[in-house]
């Protein structure tokens, strides 16, 4: 299995040469890849459900399945740069937010930012 084919390499590759600054807003499921590979970006949240509740990762959940109440997540709304499933329920309702703009996308991942959105 190439890592590409499942974890968001090139638009972490994008993040990075175009030095977007966070807070970043990711998938659960995508966490742990993005601390390895965007080290100056702390992740919205990661894999190690120890440190993270069951109430955090319920409402991650919700607001990546595009729940009636996904506006108003404060992780989301504090975001400059998301990283997502390029299929995932969020992304779709991200594509019509005009609080972000799509900056990259490919077979797996797209990228977005926080309109007027500076870089490092």
């Amino acid at each position: 299995m190439e890592v590409a084919k499942v974890f968001p390499v090139q638009a972490a590759n994008v993040v990075e040469e175009k030095g977007y600054a966070g807070p970043l807003y990711n998938d659960f499921n995508w966490g742990g890849y993005l601390i390895w590979c965007l080290r100056r970006l702390p992740v919205a949240i990661d894999g190690r459900s120890n440190l993270h509740n069951a109430e955090r990762i319920t409402r991650f959940d919700r607001v990546w399945g595009g729940k009636h109440d996904w506006a108003s997540s404060p992780e989301l709304n504090a975001a400059r740069v998301v990283i997502a499933e390029k299929d995932a329920p969020l992304t779709q309702l991200l594509r019509l937010d005009a609080r972000f703009e799509l900056v990259y996308e490919d077979e797996v991942a797209v990228v977005f930012i926080a309109r007027n959105t500076p870089t490092n």
